[in-house]
């Protein structure tokens, strides 16, 4: 596809997400937005946009993504934000780095309605932000991570942070995997127009928490990382099969 068809394909996807952004921040004001976030404005944002810009989103394992629950997903780019919230439920937070308020207007509104919101850089304040972000987590609503931290920048899955491992444990959450193929490319050079194409999402059965304690903290992050690795290899094997591209 050419670059102006592209071009225009993200201009009406950014018109869509600034009216979405708008009406959240307005129902926030007067106290609607967790109404209109729990019927499924992410899921629904996500869909429209990801059908504007001509990314096809395949979710396999959806039986996997019921909540409340922690959802451990590969992070590669932009693009996660069209996929994920296909494939997990409407009663979601995610937990997010603080450089999303930069985005104009939809970052406020994501990190208002629908975040945990963190610096990276000074990690107790982190963990306050978070502890303090489950303890209020309301009744059923599950939590997305992306425990590597930053993104990846050539596909390949960096080594978990264990912060999500202390989440599950603190919030009594089963740890749902899921991994993805496809958002690294169509996210397009530098990360500004995507490029139409498709991105498999799998999601993997929960492991269960109950048993987990700091001592073997070590062993379950490794599980977690290998689990979410198989299914990302599943994913890109998926993508090959549907579309003949790796």
């Amino acid at each position: 596809m050419g670059y102006c068809s592209r071009l225009v394909r993200f201009a009406v996807a950014w018109v869509f997400t600034l009216v979405v952004s708008l009406v959240l921040l307005s129902s926030n004001a007067v106290g609607r937005a967790r109404a209109l976030w729990e019927w499924g404005i992410p899921a629904f944002w996500a869909r429209v946009t990801g059908s504007v810009l001509g990314i096809d989103v395949h979710v396999t394992g959806r039986e996997h993504a019921a909540g409340p629950a922690l959802f451990v997903v590969n992070h590669v780019s932009v693009i996660d934000l069209i996929a994920v919230p296909q494939a997990v439920p409407h009663k979601i937070r995610t937990v997010a780095k603080k450089e999303l308020m930069r985005v104009p207007v939809w970052g406020k509104a994501w990190a208002e309605v629908g975040g945990i919101v963190i610096d990276r850089a000074d990690p107790d304040s982190a963990k306050k932000v978070i502890d303090a972000g489950l303890a209020a987590l309301p009744p059923g609503y599950s939590v997305v991570v992306f425990p590597e931290g930053t993104r990846s920048r050539n596909g390949e899955i960096k080594k978990f942070k264990k912060g999500f491992a202390h989440m599950a444990m603190s919030a009594g959450l089963p740890v749902v995997p899921i991994g993805t193929s496809g958002c690294l490319e169509t996210v397009g050079r530098r990360g500004i127009l995507p490029i139409p194409g498709p991105v498999e999402v799998s999601v993997g059965p929960p492991i269960d928490t109950t048993s987990w304690s700091p001592s073997t903290l070590d062993a379950h992050v490794e599980v977690t990382y290998e689990r979410v690795t198989e299914l990302v290899a599943k994913s890109k094997a998926r993508r090959a099969a549907r579309f003949g591209t790796g």
